[in-house]
């Protein structure tokens, strides 16, 4: 508690004013000219201790010898130029001094402040000047807008008189900007307050003073350079002024500190802190206070902002718990944390879990968890706000979820691309929260797995350095819930992959050690970079990824399959003749026939060309016992390496005619399929793929009144080949169609 009576008396003693308005003679100037020669001013004298100048409109002044003023006014149009020499704020009697500047005031030689009481600063004018604080500093009036193009800088060697002094008094509103550094004696307590206005220093503050040096800031101060704290409670205090998210201050370069629990970074409510560099990055540097309840005002300092905005690799700071200043902080917890790293590299853990209570806003940049994790508490659907391909989290993510549910973003990916999820927990669950991570894993087993017509056989390879090009593994995401079952839909965005099929749909397995499988309802996929794919209705988290269909490269190009009845002394033979127009490592056909299409005897083997860019002809006789025998037809092509095919199917019945023959146009097909029937009849249906997957099986009663013709639309079918077999009493007819 010692520290805590130490920050109040602080401002005890530093916080009075006097108000006076004493001077000795006011002289203006009426000429350009020397300073200290007299004919320069109005009334005719050389200035001195005491007396008010006026730099008019249109004259430059220029010291010829250090000088000494009590106060300083430069009119528009004016300018005062130090030369190499001092000009000192001095008065016989303590008065407040006055500086209002809306012209220049030029020169390398010092200006330097008042000994008893601040400079009163006010003006729009520009002050080339350096800026030299002896004891007291600088009072920013609310008329101020004064810009300064130097250092501002403590007296060498300093003295007790600028001990427990304001070195910039921002108190009254204002503008200050100061392109320099602001340098303060080590030796002595200063501080900076900014309570009504704006402070820019485009520079380094040196403000490792002894003994509780700090800078209060509750409006808006922007440090582009580094800021260096020292020791025994010295600290930036980011406080509340009672309009939410007003206070902002931005420290564009690293915050460097003398030890943990000696240096200090205090946000409370309301305040906002943008770092663009390290906050306390050595070890036991400085301690960051970012949740829990102050121990400068006893109430929560939630909600603030802080803000990672850095364009080179940034290490976000683990915040501080305050047990050895007896505050009740939270351990290694933000409020608001936002992600505004504009690197290629973005933003790294510092080796252990990082846990925001309220809001993740992902703007720009990675965040890069190494093993470790970014834990989200608030369980809004909404806690996580703007992730894109340039900002999510490398590595793994936990969020809190509704006990009702609700959709929940779950922003992930790798070092080269944004592989984002999205849960939607259809209802109340036991769940209390998900940890997620995206990673390149090598093939797992299971596949290929057969839904309806898709044969998923490939894991989309997302997670590659670029679009087009994939990784060299699959891409998985893993889901583990803290506990608890639930059911949700899930809905995953892979980028950056090169083996994506025509159709496909998220597959789901226990662990890497396990076969993937199909659970839950397909849902059609869409988009390419990201390509989304989404399945409902799952229970149970674990790992997942997209399967897809792969192209499948026939290694024939099948032109006919056909059949003749040939008579001869009451026995019937059927030739079977078939040709294909390119062949690529074809090693035979075999022919197989059945009496029902179900149970299929082998008839016999027709050796393949091999290989062959022309038209091949092939035919096969079987002698069918019975004239009134239906026969059906299987034709199945091997390649080399022992790898099946089916590649035709058909029936023959010699007792067919044309005129009850179903036929197909147009073939190939693109959208409709046209069948007409050769008579009024119950038909069913039936078309499959060349794997002999059924892809619709129906039942039709053609009439007269469409003259017994079926329209059937095929825009959802995949090109390829496909066969339809119509069976009507105890026939069938099959035939080949091509879908373009």
């Amino acid at each position: 508690m010692i520290y805590k009576v130490k920050i109040f008396s602080l401002f005890i003693s530093v916080t009075f004013c006097c108000s006076y308005s004493l001077f000795s003679v006011v002289r203006t100037s009426v000429t350009s000219g020397s300073y200290n020669t007299s004919t320069t001013w109005s009334p005719i004298g050389i200035p001195s201790s005491g007396d008010k100048i006026i730099v008019s409109s249109g004259h430059t002044i220029t010291l010829s010898a250090n000088s000494v003023i009590k106060d300083v006014t430069i009119l528009s149009g004016g300018v005062l130029d130090n030369n190499s020499f001092t000009l000192k704020i001095a008065s016989p009697t303590i008065a407040n001094p006055t500086y209002e500047n809306n012209g220049v005031h030029n020169g390398t030689g010092n200006f330097i402040s008042y000994d008893f009481i601040n400079l009163e600063m006010s003006g729009s004018g520009i002050v080339n000047c350096p800026i030299e604080i002896s004891s007291y500093g600088l009072l920013i009036k609310n008329t101020c807008n004064l810009t300064i193009n130097n250092n501002v800088f403590h007296s060498v060697p300093g003295n007790s008189g600028m001990d427990s002094k304001y070195f910039i008094d921002c108190s009254q509103g204002g503008r200050l900007t100061i392109n320099g550094n602001i340098i303060t004696d080590p030796n002595y307590l200063v501080s900076i307050l900014n309570a009504l206005g704006t402070i820019i220093i485009n520079g380094d503050v040196d403000f490792d003073g002894f003994a509780g040096s700090h800078i209060d800031n509750s409006d808006s101060l922007i440090i582009t350079g580094n800021l260096y704290l020292g020791t025994n409670f010295s600290y930036f205090w980011n406080m509340p002024n009672g309009v939410a998210l007003t206070t902002v201050a931005s420290i564009g370069g690293d915050v460097l500190g003398a030890g943990s629990g000696q240096t200090f970074f205090f946000q409370e409510a309301y305040a906002v802190i943008k770092f663009g560099g390290q906050v306390f990055p050595f070890s036991a540097d400085g301690d960051l206070f970012a949740s829990g309840m102050s121990l400068l005002t006893g109430v929560s300092v939630e909600p603030n902002i802080i803000e990672y905005n850095g364009s080179s690799t940034q290490i976000i700071k683990a915040p501080s718990d305050g047990t050895a200043l007896g505050g009740t902080y939270t351990l290694n917890t933000y409020s608001i944390l936002k992600i505004n790293n504009s690197s290629s590299t973005g933003i790294n853990l510092p080796g252990i879990n990082i846990d925001v209570n309220d809001t993740l806003f992902l703007t720009d940049g990675l965040v890069n968890t190494g093993t470790n994790e970014v834990y989200v508490k608030n369980n809004a659907t909404n806690s996580i706000i703007n992730h894109s391909d340039t900002s999510y989290i490398n590595g793994n993510l936990r969020r809190n979820i509704s006990s009702s549910g609700g959709s929940y973003d779950l922003p992930v990916g790798n070092s080269t691309s944004y592989q984002l999820a999205t849960t939607n927990l259809t209802g109340a669950h036991t769940v209390g929260n998900l940890l997620v991570n995206f990673s390149n894993l090598t093939s797992g087993t299971g596949l290929p797995l057969i839904e309806g017509a898709n044969n998923f056989s490939a894991i989309l390879n997302c997670g590659g350095i670029s679009s087009g090009v994939g990784n060299s593994n699959d891409g998985v995401w893993t889901i583990t819930p803290d506990a608890g079952t639930a059911n949700y839909d899930l809905t995953l965005y892979g980028k950056n992959y090169s083996n994506q099929g025509s159709v496909n749909t998220i597959v789901k397995r226990g662990n890497s050690s396990s076969s993937w499988f199909l659970t839950g309802s397909y849902v059609v996929s869409a988009g390419s970079e990201p390509l989304i794919a989404s399945r409902n209705s799952f229970s149970g988290f674990s790992q997942f990824a997209i399967a897809s269909t792969a192209a499948i490269i026939l290694p024939i190009e099948l032109l006919n399959f056909s059949s003749h009845c040939v008579f001869s002394n009451n026995k019937k033979t059927v030739e079977l003749q078939w040709s294909t127009i390119a062949e690529t490592n074809n090693s035979h056909f075999t022919i197989e026939k059945s009496n029902d299409a179900f149970q299929w005897k082998q008839l016999g083997i027709v050796q393949g060309t091999g290989n062959a860019n022309q038209n091949n002809y092939y035919f096969f006789l079987d002698s069918v016992q019975a004239i009134k025998d239906v026969t059906y037809y299987r034709l199945t092509q091997t390649d080399f390496n022992g790898t099946e095919k089916i590649v035709g199917l058909l029936f023959c019945d010699c007792n067919l005619t044309t005129t009850t023959k179903p036929s197909f146009f147009p073939n190939p097909i693109t959208d409709n399929l046209n069948i007409k029937f050769g008579s009024k009849n119950q038909y069913t249906l039936t078309i499959t793929d060349v794997l002999g997957n059924i892809i619709k099986n129906e039942t039709f009663f053609p009439t007269s009144e469409n003259d017994y013709m079926l329209s059937m639309d095929t825009q959802t079918f995949t090109t390829g080949i496909y066969f339809i077999s119509i069976m009507w009493e105890d026939r069938i007819f099959t035939e080949k169609v091509i879908k373009k």
